[in-house]
């Protein structure tokens, strides 16, 4: 279950709390369990049945996200439930510079958040030598051993996954990358299915 294992087992990481009127507050504790709201499972819920979907047409989700909702992380979660609990899942996660794929210490880069979930994993439940440092976690890559399940990254250039084959892509803030079209038209047939996830950037971007 993908609800059970982001309730019981992610952790996330927050610098400020928001308030019942949206006012920002400093967070007591940066590092907090992922417990859920209920709109949160509702895109939890329709990651799932996306992809196992039997319309194969339309297996494609728009996360048109706004701040403070946790939209990156949920999509991180599922990712790493995938590599996880499925056999021989084949991920990619893309952002507009290699920066926000992974960079030691950058929370907003998408392989430090998969970091934070392996780190605060049970033992028997976290792989083998996938923690930072170790010979299954090198840099935009994550090997799972028990089941053949890796997860790479790259940046978003207009050749990115050009020719892969991938169970499911992660196209992060994909409104501020520069060749959104051509993004689009290369990663259309290498996943079966594409998660954008993304903050509104103005008129005009793919």
């Amino acid at each position: 279950s993908l609800l059970f294992f982001v309730n019981a087992f992610c952790m996330t990481v927050h610098q400020f709390e928001v308030g019942d009127e949206g006012e920002r507050h400093t967070a007591k504790e940066a590092l907090v369990p992922m417990i859920t709201w209920e709109v949160q499972d509702n895109l939890l819920n329709r990651f799932v049945y996306k992809l196992d979907s039997e319309d194969v047409r339309d297996r494609d989700i728009l996360v048109n996200k706004s701040r403070d909702m946790g939209a990156s992380w949920l999509c991180i979660d599922f990712m790493h439930w995938l590599w996880l609990f499925r056999d021989d899942a084949q991920l990619l996660e893309l952002s507009r510079t290699e920066q926000y794929v992974d960079q030691p210490g950058n929370l907003k880069a998408m392989f430090q958040r998969h970091d934070v979930i392996n780190q605060w994993l049970p033992d028997w439940m976290r792989p083998p030598d996938c923690l930072p440092g170790q010979k299954n976690r090198t840099k935009m890559h994550m090997l799972n051993i028990w089941n053949r399940a890796c997860i790479d990254g790259e940046s978003t250039t207009k050749h990115a996954a050009s020719g892969d084959r991938r169970l499911a892509i992660l196209l992060d803030e994909f409104s501020k990358v520069e060749h959104g079209r051509e993004m689009r038209s290369a990663t259309r047939d290498a996943g079966l299915m594409r998660i954008v996830n993304s903050t509104v950037s103005g008129p005009g971007t793919e």
